[in-house]
């Protein structure tokens, strides 16, 4: 059950990523379009299209912490045995839970800052902007919890092996 849930929310992650990054790409060319062929540039694309990204961005974060796809030094890695590397990646695992958690926290307190601040050429509040932070890290830490089952469950195969 954990596994199904595991798929279809990275699933998820990926493809609301991806169609924001779309929908800023598609933003941005009407930007192109509006600035240089029509010479009457649009004023909200560009802010749009970056508040987009931005969410895109905190999104796929949680695919990319789920999967392990962090950029790493796999050369550290492969100095050491199997049982060490386990160890070590849990090491560094519990650094990406401490910055994950310190993000979380300053992210709730961003967003509850700027509430009362607007974003002039979208008419909304600038905290639907920073949200983005404290959900990413929430969404990234739930991806981290799995990641850590997926490596416990190598780790026990490596060990049963020996």
């Amino acid at each position: 059950m954990l596994a199904t849930f595991d798929t279809a929310y990275n699933r998820f992650l990926l493809l609301a990523a991806a169609l924001l990054l779309a929908i800023a790409v598609s933003m941005t060319f009407y930007q192109v379009v509006t600035r240089f062929v029509l010479t009457d540039p649009s004023p909200w694309s560009e802010l749009a299209a970056r508040a987009l990204i931005i969410w895109s961005v905190f999104l796929a974060m949680a695919v990319v912490i789920r999967r392990g796809d962090l950029i790493a030094i796999d050369m550290v890695f492969n100095f050491f045995p199997a049982i060490k590397r386990f160890w070590l990646r849990c090491w560094v695992l519990l650094w990406i839970f401490a910055f994950l958690l310190i993000l979380l926290y300053f992210g709730i307190e961003i967003t509850i800052r700027v509430y009362h601040q607007s974003v002039s050429l979208l008419d909304v509040s600038m905290s639907w902007l920073y949200l983005a932070i404290p959900v990413g890290a929430g969404l990234s830490l739930i991806s981290l919890f799995f990641r850590l089952l997926e490596l416990y469950a190598e780790h026990r195969k490596v060990r049963a092996t020996l």
